[in-house]
């Protein structure tokens, strides 16, 4: 279960330069930890910081264990 804390933790690593931050579970995450990210992500693209981009995933059992493709962007 994502909370606000787990934001929190993704914003610090957004101040310290990390250019992305995956939320992984290997179950789904519920109705409302997806809108906490997604309201997270808007903050993001509303910031429109092409100098420092930093981008948020999402990965759940369909990604991990059920054959769904990675994220496209996903830093290599």
């Amino acid at each position: 279960m994502l909370s606000q804390k787990d934001i929190n933790t993704a914003q610090i690593a957004h101040q310290l330069g990390f250019r992305a931050f995956f939320f992984v579970t290997t179950k789904t995450f519920t109705e409302e930890a997806m809108k906490l990210v997604q309201s997270y992500q808007q903050e993001l693209a509303n910031e429109k910081d092409m100098e420092h981009p930093y981008t948020i995933f999402i990965l759940d059992k369909r990604t991990l264990f059920e054959g769904e493709p990675l994220p496209n962007g996903i830093p290599q």
